[in-house]
């Protein structure tokens, strides 16, 4: 699927506009958030940096593939997609957890990425938690400023 395809089908019907018809963009702050929230990072992650990219998709990420919250029903979220979840998808075009036909496409989603480190996953007070933060919203904000633009490019 390409870029503008998964904006027409699986981003325009879910946004919400403002008073002044502007496209209102999902919670960031609140998705980064749940994601720290997800597992225990610093398991995760080690001691090396690990690729993340950010992409809008349709409900909440699920925990793992026995636990998914569909009490967000249709409504879009931020998501955190690890590399090497993307390489499991490049590699034989399935994952576990994302409906391959709605799959974000990966050469845009390859254009933004954060490292994030094992301290993603400590205290939100902590200085390192919010320099992974602060990239994560920084990449966020620049795709949605592709898809306003891919959008108003109609």
């Amino acid at each position: 699927m390409n870029f503008r395809t998964y904006i027409e089908t699986e981003i325009v019907p879910y946004l919400s506009k403002n008073n002044d018809g502007e496209y209102i963009m999902p919670d960031i702050e609140a998705d980064i958030v749940y994601f720290s929230n997800l597992h225990s990072w610093y398991k995760h992650f080690r001691k090396i940096a690990v690729k993340v990219y950010p992409i809008l998709k349709l409900n909440r990420e699920p925990r793992n593939s026995f636990y998914n919250d569909k009490t967000e029903k249709n409504n879009l979220h931020w998501w955190f997609i690890i590399d090497q979840q993307v390489d499991a998808i490049e590699d034989d075009g399935t994952s576990w957890w994302l409906e391959m036909e709605k799959v974000f496409p990966l050469d845009q989603m390859r254009k933004h990425h954060v490292h994030l480190s094992s301290s993603f996953s400590g205290p939100t007070t902590s200085d390192l938690y919010k320099f992974h933060n602060l990239a994560l919203t920084t990449e966020c904000l620049q795709l949605w400023d592709e898809i306003m633009n891919e959008i108003n490019s109609k």
